[in-house]
């Protein structure tokens, strides 16, 4: 008894406590890293994205990839096109693009209005 009282208040359990704590915080360390890694590599190789599908492109769920949306890809590129070359803002790019009657935002849900 006298032994496993002195083995408590000697410090032992403490060394082995912070040697425990050190290994998990390498452990942990490491599983977030080679996580991180790994969303890189797929998001650099277009086998994943982050939140929503970016517009003008599609997920499929066949192949595990983006692949562009004609269509999106195409108002996609008249929006930079009037940003850049046209000097508009977003807000008059917005009301040109639903003047043409080409899409409309309803709750984050792109509509076409063509179809």
């Amino acid at each position: 008894m006298k032994e496993s009282f002195y083995y408590f208040f000697s410090g032992t359990p403490q060394v082995l406590a912070g040697i425990l704590a050190l290994f998990a915080e390498w452990e942990h360390e490491t599983i977030r890293e080679q996580m991180s890694e790994n969303k890189m590599i797929k998001w650099r190789d277009k086998r994943s994205f982050l939140g929503k599908t970016p517009f003008g492109y599609t997920w499929n769920n066949s192949t595990k990839q983006l692949e562009v949306n004609p269509r999106e890809a195409e108002i996609y590129l008249d929006i930079v096109n009037m940003y850049i070359e046209q000097g508009m803002a977003f807000r008059d790019i917005a009301v040109k693009l639903k003047a043409e009657v080409r899409v409309a935002m309803r709750d984050t849900l792109l509509i076409f209005l063509d179809e």
